[in-house]
């Protein structure tokens, strides 16, 4: 996270840079880069400069599959990016700092005069205020100073080999984890939509058994009429009705879960593979409706 903050301000100041600089501070950059087989376009080139006398760091460049200026579709994008940087100065060479500090203390207030180290017994009060604390102040009275300096003298290029196989490393994990991500999600929308098309075959077959159930009852109830049947054979077509129409209605119930659950894990309509599911609707005269699907 301590990393975070300076790239993003990096991609900003990038890509909010002019996308036809090619030279800058006397850097050059090609107008395209090759990363993973992709190739990227040069989107703009910027100046660092550093500390207050505005001294001139580096050269940065972003590359972009798809240049843009705005910073923030830059950032939030998924597509490939690139970050060429090249140091105005030799980084091998040895540094010497130099550090100086200088402080003042203002102290104030009542002043208690005791008898001796650890003695609870006060001698003399002196009375003061905000005042004394600024003559303190102001007369240097208890000044603090610091100086030290500080030599440093870089040993190869190992640490930055290091960072820089790190980087790899979190870029390569972070690909494998999106592709791991996007199975995932493949896989959920997948069985979202064969649990839509069985539980939509179950209605069907529900539908007709139904169906079949009122003609026979039907059939029954014509049969009693002219006495070819019996009152046993009447009720109990009447009991297989009711089954039916029990079971249609859960074969409803269920294909409609499958079509919310198939909703939720795309966060998009119900389509697959370029049909639409429709939803059914329920009819003026009880379960029954129209279904289309794959």
């Amino acid at each position: 996270m301590i990393r975070l903050v300076p790239i993003v301000l990096l991609l900003t100041f990038l890509a909010l840079a002019p996308a036809q600089a090619r030279k800058l501070a006397g850097v050059e950059m090609p107008d395209t880069a090759v990363v993973d087989g992709a190739t990227l376009k040069l989107n703009g080139m910027g100046l660092r400069a550093a500390t207050a006398l505005r001294i001139k760091a580096y050269v940065g460049g972003l590359y972009l599959e798809q240049p843009s200026s705005d910073a923030a579709t830059v950032i939030d994008s998924q597509q490939r990016k690139r970050v060429t940087m090249k140091f105005l100065r030799n980084q091998k060479l040895p540094a010497l700092d130099a550090i100086a500090n200088y402080g003042a203390q203002g102290l104030g207030g009542t002043q208690f005069i005791r008898g001796g180290l650890g003695s609870s017994q006060v001698l003399q009060t002196i009375p003061g205020g905000y005042g004394d604390a600024w003559r303190t102040l102001t007369g240097r009275d208890y000044p603090t100073w610091n100086f030290q300096v500080n030599f440093s003298y870089p040993l190869g290029g190992s640490a930055a080999d290091a960072v820089y196989a790190r980087s790899r490393v979190q870029r390569n994990q972070t690909a494998a984890q999106l592709k791991a991500l996007e199975l995932q999600v493949a896989t959920d929308v997948t069985n979202a939509a064969l649990q839509v098309e069985s539980s939509l075959k179950s209605y069907e077959a529900a539908t007709v058994a139904r169906s079949l159930a009122e003609t026979r009852l039907s059939a029954e109830q014509s049969r009693f009429e002219v006495g070819l049947s019996t009152n046993f054979f009447v009720v109990q077509a009447q009991r297989d009705l009711a089954t039916a129409q029990n079971t249609e209605l859960r074969a409803l119930l269920d294909y409609r879960r499958a079509l919310v659950d198939y909703e939720r894990v795309q966060q998009a309509p119900a389509v697959r593979g370029g049909n639409t599911v429709q939803a059914i609707a329920l009819g003026a005269g009880g379960a029954g409706g129209a279904a289309t699907g794959n």
